[in-house]
């Protein structure tokens, strides 16, 4: 790819914000294919989540005060059938304890509904050539279309695009969501006018278990002539959460991915998202990039909500 022009670099790099959200939902919030992953705190066990139990109130039952002796009697007494003691029963717990919900345990992922998927996105970008840090606009949203490409891999293949005018550029991801993983296959950054960043990751990385437990996945790498790069991925717990008018049981996951394209993006990723099985997407997400482009250097802070799903 020849080497970008300075408004070009610009672009660029604002479209690299695209593929950042793109990626991180990959390493957690694109699960959501079946996501979603997946959901957030949540309901990992994987990210481990924490389990109550019904309080269990020690009860101790004494035997009342005894009553005077009575006077001693020619006839040979009974041995009393009851205990002159006062009756304890085995100690239990003195704290409160919920049983586990069965989200506590795990999730399966379902496969995210075929429509756009609409969040709200704040944080700043950092053009790489000026080193100047921008805001998000007040108000900026991200719109992310999912379609259900069928039968694929031994899963189903699940595409995503994303596109912001903010950045200028529509980022495609290509997730296959088997009976036991969720695995990330292509990517797309395409810069309007300007240039096509594409991948093929081979072999294809586990970015969520499915169902989703808590843990850390074997961490996984891929290269190709196109890009490579590797994926760490930390399910932490479940838990609840609220947004799009609505209740989430979600799963919080961990992700660190670098990501390498030919000589031009040298990015590493870090990222912490909430992940609803249910809806097979990402339902927040929060996410720091540092790297270069061409050469120069950047950093770039994003935070995602659910706004409206289909």
């Amino acid at each position: 790819m020849n080497q970008p022009r300075t408004a070009r670099a610009q672009t660029r790099s604002r479209g690299l914000g695209i593929l950042i959200l793109l990626l991180c939902m990959m390493a957690a919030a694109c699960s959501s294919k079946a996501k979603t992953a997946a959901k957030t705190s949540a309901t990992p066990s994987p990210t481990g989540s924490e389990s109550q139990v019904p309080a269990l109130t020690a009860t101790v039952v004494a035997s009342p005060p005894p009553s005077p002796s009575p006077s001693p009697s020619p006839v040979a007494r009974r041995p009393s059938p009851s205990p002159t003691h006062a009756v304890v029963p085995p100690p239990s717990p003195t704290h409160a304890v919920v049983p586990p919900s069965p989200t506590a345990v795990s999730s399966a992922i379902s496969l995210p509904v075929a429509g756009t998927y609409t969040y709200g996105l704040s944080g700043t970008y950092q053009t790489p050539l000026l080193g100047s840090t921008q805001n998000y606009p007040a108000g900026a949203q991200l719109p992310i279309t999912f379609s259900n490409k069928g039968p694929q891999g031994g899963g189903t293949e699940i595409q995503a695009s994303a596109s912001s005018s903010t950045d200028n550029a529509t980022t495609t991801t290509t997730w296959i969501f088997q009976p036991t993983r969720v695995v990330v296959t292509d990517s797309t950054l395409t810069l309007a006018g300007l240039a096509n960043y594409d991948c093929t990751f081979s072999p294809p990385p586990e970015i969520l278990p499915n169902p989703i437990v808590a843990g850390a996945l074997p961490g996984s790498s891929w290269s190709t002539a196109q890009c490579s790069g590797d994926v760490a991925v930390t399910v932490q717990g479940a838990s609840t959460i609220a947004a799009a008018g609505k209740t989430w049981d979600v799963w919080t996951v961990h992700t660190v991915l670098h990501y390498q394209a030919q000589s031009s993006v040298n990015v590493t990723v870090t990222s912490t998202t909430t992940f609803a099985p249910s809806l097979g997407t990402v339902i927040t997400s929060d996410a720091t990039t540092t790297g270069t482009v061409a050469g120069s250097p950047f950093q770039n802070h994003q935070v995602t909500t659910l706004l409206s799903a289909p």
